[in-house]
């Protein structure tokens, strides 16, 4: 039993160092995944990472990726979109690459705030949405639009 126990910890062991993947630096992870349809947006004191991608002068169309996720969730999808359509996806703050959300605020209206300039300034005059449904963001965010429409 004991030679059980030894073998059953030293796999165990020899599992998690095989499988152990050192933390990347943030500049490495900007390195990885820049494009030349990315960038980083800073509003206010947020800096927010922001792909727009597609013809500029196509409709457009904002991607919003869910809790716990990044405008990567969204890769597959916009690669067949961009191909009609200017494709807007952006990482809202605390999540992907746009870092912790400026003075710790994780607020909808904190989150609403910091969106909003990026879609002002990629010129879009309408935008058709779709995305996982974080209702606080992206309703907060559709009636800013609706309401400045």
């Amino acid at each position: 039993m004991k030679i059980f126990a030894m073998m059953a910890a030293l796999v165990l062991a020899l599992s998690l160092y095989l499988a152990w993947t050192p933390e990347l630096s943030r500049e490495a992870l900007l390195q990885s995944y820049s494009r030349a349809t990315t960038s980083l947006v800073k509003v206010n004191e947020q800096t927010v990472f922001v792909q727009d991608s597609g013809p500029k002068d196509a409709p457009s169309l904002v991607l919003l990726h869910g809790f716990g996720a990044s405008l990567q969730t969204w890769d597959a999808w916009a690669f067949e979109l961009e191909k009609d359509r200017r494709v807007l996806r952006f990482d809202v703050p605390g999540f992907g690459l746009s870092g912790p959300a400026a003075n710790n605020d994780y607020s909808d209206a904190a989150d609403v705030a910091a969106c909003w300039p990026c879609l002002i300034n990629s010129a879009c005059s309408k935008w058709p949405w779709a995305g996982i449904p974080w209702a606080g963001v992206s309703l907060g965010i559709l009636q800013r639009l609706t309401q400045s429409a």
